[in-house]
C-alpha cells in the first residue's frame, strides 16, 4: 500500500514524503529484477504508482513494459 496523507491523515507532509521515498526505492529494486526477467506486468504494477517520481529512463522503461506486457 502506498502511504499518503489520504490513507494516514495524522502524518505530517514531511514524514509521508519520506515514507513514500522509501517505498519508491523498494519498488525500484524489485522492478529492476522484474524488468531483467522480462516480467513486464510486474514492472508496471510496481512503478506505476510512483509515476511522478520516475526518472526519464525509468519512464521510458515503464512505457516499454506497458507495451510488452499487453503482448504477452
Amino acid at each position: 500500500m502506498t502511504v499518503t496523507k489520504h490513507n494516514f491523515p495524522q502524518l505530517n507532509d514531511e514524514v509521508a514524503a519520506d515514507i513514500r521515498k522509501y517505498h519508491f526505492g523498494e519498488a525500484v529494486m524489485q522492478a529492476a529484477d522484474a524488468f531483467r526477467s522480462k516480467n513486464y506486468e510486474l514492472y508496471v504494477e510496481l512503478l506505476e504508482p510512483f509515476d511522478d517520481m520516475l526518472s526519464g529512463a525509468q519512464r521510458k522503461k515503464l512505457d516499454y513494459a506497458k507495451r510488452n506486457a499487453r503482448q504477452e
